[in-house]
Formats: C-alpha cells, sequence, structure tokens
C-alpha cells in the first residue's frame, strides 16, 4: 500500500455515498473501503443501487450489539437505542418502551435512571461501563 486515506466519519447511511463520491473522484485508487452496519447497508443500497457498492465481509461473524441494562428488564421499562434500530427493537422488545436516544450519551443515561436499559456495543459501551462502574464500587 502506497498511501492509506481516512475519510471523516459521518452519520450513519450515509457512508456507501460517501465510499462512492471518494472513489469516483479518485478514479486512479484501485479500492476504496468503508464500515457499514449490515442493516444499513442494505436498505440503503436497495434505496439507491447506483452506489455500486459491495459488501465483502461481516467484521465480528455475529452482531457485537446487545441491550446493556443495571438488572432484568421489566415489562414497560424504557430502553434508548439507536434511533436506525428502533423499529427493530420495538418488534423484539415488545413488552418495553423503545426510543430513539443520543449515542454520546447511552451509558451516562443508563446510569442515571434516564432508561432502563440501552444498545450497547460489546466492544466499546460495555467494558467503558464496566470500568466506570468498578471504580464507583458499583456491582454489575
Amino acid at each position: 500500500i502506497q498511501t492509506l486515506h481516512f475519510l471523516p466519519t459521518c452519520p450513519p447511511g450515509r457512508e456507501p455515498s460517501r465510499v462512492r463520491s471518494f472513489q469516483n473522484a479518485n478514479p486512479s485508487t484501485l479500492a476504496t473501503f468503508g464500515s457499514i452496519e449490515q442493516n444499513i447497508f442494505v436498505p440503503t443500497l436497495y434505496d439507491d443501487p447506483s452506489l455500486e457498492v459491495t459488501a465483502v465481509a461481516a467484521m465480528f461473524r455475529r452482531s457485537p450489539l446487545c441491550v446493556a441494562s443495571r438488572r432484568p428488564l421489566k415489562e414497560g421499562d424504557v430502553i434508548g437505542c439507536h434511533e436506525d434500530t428502533v423499529h427493530l427493537m420495538k418488534r423484539i422488545f415488545h413488552r418495553q418502551t423503545v426510543v430513539a436516544s443520543p449515542r454520546g450519551s447511552k451509558n451516562t443515561d443508563l446510569l442515571n435512571g434516564t432508561y432502563n436499559g440501552i444498545q450497547a456495543y460489546t466492544t466499546t459501551e460495555i467494558p467503558a461501563l464496566r470500568r466506570f462502574m468498578k471504580e464507583k464500587g458499583w456491582n454489575h
């Protein structure tokens, strides 16, 4: 690899158009790669096949997403999740109230009781929650 360029982050769903735009603007580039969740990739490509992007691999062979809570969820509890998965989460958690929540404050929102559960990544938010709770002397 002679040169490596990292494109700036962008809102979910815009990754394929950013990859396509970069490749179109730099036709001598052999390949342009991006990262996107499959539940966003498939509908985005379906809506705009002119993007001409291809999925090549899953990163973890399974989803790193989970729902984190400080206690077992009960009927009526509120789960904060990413805006692009509210519909799916409502179908899975039909006994709870599922709402879109800000990604940047979800750990704090769980810990201060704004939500009883949050959609989280096992690779990032869960270790951060464990560290914070250990520092505070809270049980998992």
